[in-house]
């Protein structure tokens, strides 16, 4: 069971932690709606009172952006809420982030005087943020999704690579959620318009892709893998099989920011054959930091017979058979240092766990690494299990140490050579 950051299970995965869900087809991105009037004067007042060319159509609560105005620049690039005074006028409202609240456009509020120009146009939604249609999606509000693939608007489309300098954003916080659309946070005013194309992707723990706030307080996306991360929940200590309790996914860190990925080499089910048990040794490469308390309930789930559904052949045989010695053989660096949270490396994770750009801003779910794996290994030997520690380049006396000692069947089965 080669594990480093997590636990490669390649063609498991699905059996192991669950399918995940894929993206959606998007048929439609807009933010406007209705029709745009000119501007023909703002004043400078308390509240400052807009009037249009022509009648504008508007209704109190309605939801308009402005742009294009001289003089009285500050007004641009805006959304604001409307409230009709007139059939050509209307006074605006602002969010101050908690509450709508009057435009007061004197000059002592820092508005300069309307000169000419502007253009108002209708909005879908409150922040006149763009609204994708995407039928089914899933999302609710506050998830984040990943976009990519459109045509026409292609400033929606989320950075391709995590070190695209010309597309930062990563993924939209979706709001104003339908069963069929959401909107993303960011005005379209200067992107071109929807024509065809894209997917949206849920970004969600259980998703393709993983959405999520990192240790910076950035966004951040990254890729699903075929590694794994512990399981929660009631059964975290228990070897009950992937049926009925998952274990957890993993989003590791993009191969293009550092070298703590999923590791290449997969788990081999128990086996018969030396020379493939050989080959499998001596393609293992050196990398990545250590999820010992993953490698630890691995190493226990591939001998217990609860598991047995998930091998094609060489099950495990029972537990208690006088014919039969289970043991765990158990080789770390004692790192120990890459705890998850919600499939991403947690924000409490000790150092050497790659960068804080793809540690998410939670704790561990199942708390230190160290901890997790005592608890795993009193588990396994209350089963009847041996287990057998080794730790390589362990100093004696250290936490890592103790952790080897107290794990192992006893002092005699601790090594640290």
């Amino acid at each position: 069971i080669p594990y480093s950051m997590g636990v490669n299970v390649g063609s498991y995965a699905n059996t192991a932690r669950g399918s995940l869900t894929q993206g959606k087809s998007i048929s439609g991105a807009s933010w406007k709606t209705g029709t745009a009037r000119s501007v023909d004067d703002i004043t400078r007042a308390n509240p400052g009172v807009v009037t249009t060319t022509s009648n504008h159509g508007y209704s109190t609560g309605d939801f308009v952006w402005i742009s294009g105005v001289s003089g009285m620049t500050q007004i641009n690039d805006r959304a604001f809420r409307v409230v009709k005074t007139g059939n050509k006028t209307f006074t605006l409202e602002s969010w101050n982030g908690s509450s709508w609240s009057a435009v007061k456009t004197r000059s002592t509020d820092g508005y300069s005087s309307y000169s000419s120009g502007g253009t108002i146009q209708p909005c879908q939604v409150s922040d006149c943020s763009v609204v994708v249609t995407a039928n089914g999606h899933g999302l609710s509000n506050s998830d984040y999704v990943y976009i990519t693939g459109v045509s026409g608007m292609t400033q929606i489309n989320n950075a391709a690579t995590t070190t695209d300098p010309s597309r930062y954003v990563q993924g939209y916080r979706v709001a104003n959620v339908t069963t069929n659309t959401y909107s993303i946070g960011y005005n379209g005013a200067s992107w071109g318009s929807y024509s065809s194309g894209g997917t949206s992707y849920c970004g969600q723990d259980g998703c393709e892709y993983r959405v999520f706030v990192n240790q910076d307080g950035d966004v951040r996306r990254l890729n699903s893998s075929t590694c794994v991360s512990e399981r929660t929940g009631s059964n975290a200590y228990t070897s009950t099989y992937t049926s009925s309790s998952k274990v957890g996914r993993n989003y590791p860190a993009a191969s293009d920011q550092g070298d703590n990925g999923c590791p290449s080499s997969q788990l081999t089910p128990l086996s018969a054959s030396r020379s493939s048990l050989h080959t499998l040794i001596n393609n293992m490469a050196v990398g990545g930091s250590t999820a010992g308390q993953i490698g630890m309930a691995w190493g226990w789930y591939s001998i217990s017979p609860s598991f047995n559904a998930m091998w094609p052949s060489s099950s495990a045989g029972a537990l208690n058979d006088d014919d039969i010695l289970k043991a765990v053989v158990f080789m770390t660096d004692g790192e120990f240092n890459t705890p998850y949270c919600s499939g991403v490396i947690a924000q409490d994770s000790g150092s050497g766990s790659g960068g804080t750009q793809d540690h998410i801003s939670c704790n561990a779910t199942n708390g230190d690494p160290f901890t997790q794996t005592l608890a795993l290994c009193s588990a396994i030997k209350a089963q009847g299990i041996i287990i057998y520690t080794v730790g390589f380049s362990v100093a004696s006396g250290g936490q890592a140490a103790n952790v080897m000692a107290q794990c192992a069947t006893s002092a005699d089965y601790a090594f640290l050579p």
